[in-house]
């Protein structure tokens, strides 16, 4: 029997699945249908490939995944009050679970955010007992050490602990694997129990990682002190959950107020992206970094090399996904001409380093366009972030420049489109 035909045969039940969630896609020129505004450039949201950069070792996990339940995938998101929120990218993720069942594997690098008087991700919450103080990397006078996630919080209690559980699709919560990125101070000692299990840590930074038998669902860590002494501190910097299945772990890592040189800055950033261990890095940075009459093409240039670098470090083979930034105002009433100039600077840097580029500024409309937003509800007041529904558009939106991408590939490999179009079976 010809092998292409075994490999038909084999993917059919799962060209099944793609059709039956994409009857309404033979009528747009959407693989997945999305509902979008007639303002919306459809034809210009897409993934963008330079060079030799694609997508196909991810598709090649999602098709394995839904093959044989196999493949493993992490993909490490990174920008700064749009990511802290987190509403699109759990948008995505929500997208791509429903395409693909059961697919989201874990959730990534998680911080008790109430520390920090600030936002979650909508997806969960925290709460804490005893006294902490934080750090952020968007402080420009605090000189604290800070790693991936940008943000720091430490306490000098004997005793203090913190809560961490879901509020929005509690599925993509379970873990039986966490990670804690700490320090604590010189000569100092700390009993740490984290879902029942022990670990006692001395003085320095330290990365722990437990693996628990059975799946978890809320995340518990307590911090006592091991030493009588009155200056010792615990600090933590974040912790990754995990789950030890195949699938995609999708870490979504966001400080309001965040730049390119936000994270540069940090000075674990490299260490702790390691245990992310990131087989795509999307970096969602700019707005920060083009607010204001200081913005420079070089510099942004340099930031961002130095970060997709730093991914290329870890992993030669990292997929890397720039997005520009979207439309926005500055103060409120002139349209900030700086992410034009954004656009033209992502796009070099994709062609120089073989990257992709998703243009969000295109898809909106341009210079302006976020006013059409605004008054179209998609767009707050400041037509600088997202409504609630603009971000979940916005989601939709990303999941089907994927999909597009994704409809190329099957193409290529199984000779059929996502509509149904055989091209080529033998």
């Amino acid at each position: 029997m010809p092998e292409d035909f075994l490999k038909m045969k084999t993917f059919f039940p799962v060209l099944l699945l793609i059709f039956s969630l994409t009857a309404k896609a033979q009528l747009t020129d959407y693989p997945l249908f999305v509902n979008v505004p007639y303002f919306v450039d459809t034809a210009s949201n897409e993934i963008e490939y330079y060079g030799n950069s694609n997508l196909d070792s991810f598709f090649d996990t999602l098709v394995k995944f839904q093959l044989r339940g196999q493949g493993r995938y992490n993909i490490v998101h990174f920008g700064g009050s749009h990511l802290q929120a987190a509403i699109y990218t759990e948008r995505l993720k929500k997208r791509f679970d429903e395409q693909f069942p059961g697919i989201i594997r874990g959730v990534g690098y998680v911080f008790p955010f109430s520390i920090a008087k600030t936002n979650h991700p909508v997806y969960y919450r925290s709460t804490y007992t005893g006294n902490w103080h934080y750090c952020k990397n968007v402080k420009k006078k605090e000189g604290c050490v800070l790693g991936v996630g940008g943000i720091e919080a430490t306490t000098s209690d004997s005793v203090s602990s913190v809560k961490i559980y879901p509020i929005l699709n509690p599925s993509f919560f379970a873990f039986d694997k966490v990670t804690l990125m700490c320090k604590v101070s010189d000569s100092s000692s700390f009993l740490v129990n984290i879902n029942g299990k022990d670990t006692v840590l001395k003085g320095g930074y330290s990365i722990i990682t437990l693996d628990f038998d059975d799946l978890q669902d809320t995340l518990k860590a307590s911090f006592i002190k091991n030493d009588t002494l009155p200056n010792s501190s615990f600090t933590i910097y974040g912790f990754i959950l995990d789950k030890n299945a195949p699938g995609l772990l999708y870490s979504s890592i966001g400080i309001n107020g965040a730049a390119t040189y936000s994270f540069l800055k940090c000075e674990n950033f490299e260490k702790e992206l390691a245990l992310l261990n990131p087989d795509m890095l999307i970096l969602s940075l700019g707005t920060n970094d083009a607010y204001g009459k200081g913005y420079s093409d070089s510099v942004y240039y340099r930031n961002i090399d130095s970060l997709v670098q730093i991914a290329r470090h870890i992993n030669p083979e990292c997929k890397i996904i720039l997005t520009v930034p979207n439309d926005d105002y500055y103060k409120r009433r002139y349209p900030n001409r700086n992410t034009a100039k954004q656009e033209k600077t992502i796009k070099k840097i994709a062609a120089d380093r073989n990257l992709m580029v998703w243009d969000v500024f295109k898809f909106m409309g341009g210079l302006g366009s976020s006013q059409v937003w605004y008054r179209h509800g998609l767009m707050k007041y400041d037509r600088i972030h997202f409504t609630p529904q603009g971000y979940r558009l916005k989601g939709d939106l990303f999941f089907a420049a994927f999909m597009k991408r994704f409809d190329e590939y099957l193409s290529r490999q199984y000779k059929i489109t996502l509509n149904g179009n055989f091209k080529k079976v033998f």
